[in-house]
Parts: C-alpha cells; structure tokens; sequence
C-alpha cells in the first residue's frame, strides 16, 4: 500500500466540514506551500506518534525529524511547516505514524 495525499481544506464563511480522513498505515503527504495547518486526532484510547519528515540537511548531516505524540483523545494543531525544511522533491510533507487505529489528519490551508 502507498502513501495518499490529504487533500486541504480552505477556510470559509459558510459550513465547511472538516471531518479529516483515516491515517493511512503507508502514511500520508500534503502539497505544501509554507501556509498549512495539519490537526492530528487520537479518538481512541492508545497514544501514537506522528512523524513528519525533515529531508533538510545542514552541512551533511540530517536535521531530524519532527516527532509528536497523541495522546489517547487529544486533538493536535500543527504548522506552519517552512518549505525548505519540510518539503521533499515534489514539495510535499510527509507523515508517518507509529499506530493508525483512530488517528485521524486534516490539512487547512490558509493561502
């Protein structure tokens, strides 16, 4: 199984549903401008960690990535993520996750 992107949701004026979709078990990716927000939900009773990936490297050596624990029925607001520290190749950030039984991930963008 692959990796699927999470599409982001702008805000808006009127009723915007913001129901976020499963973590997937290969993990998730965004397209990534600078201007995203990713909330992170734990609905079950177990604790998971998220990692995003930091493909940056500083003199040859590898920034390490970002890693955060969700605790069981915590909801988590995350961002923004610089391009260049967050970006792969093809300008998207990548999610990986220790557990995915309810997780869920949502991306806002704001711009």
């Amino acid at each position: 199984m692959a990796a699927t992107e999470i599409t982001a949701v702008a805000p808006a004026r009127a009723i915007n549903l913001l129901a976020g979709e499963s973590a997937n078990t290969a993990g998730n990716y965004f397209a990534n401008n600078g201007q995203q927000l990713l909330i992170i939900e734990s609905t079950g009773a177990g604790t998971a960690t998220v990692t995003i990936a930091t493909p940056l490297t500083i003199d040859g050596e590898a920034v390490a990535d970002k890693v955060v624990a969700i605790g069981a029925g915590e909801r988590h607001l995350l961002g923004f993520f610089p391009p260049a520290w967050y970006n792969d190749a093809e300008s998207y950030v990548q999610l990986s996750y220790s557990a995915v039984v309810d997780i869920k991930v949502a991306v806002i963008t704001t711009g």
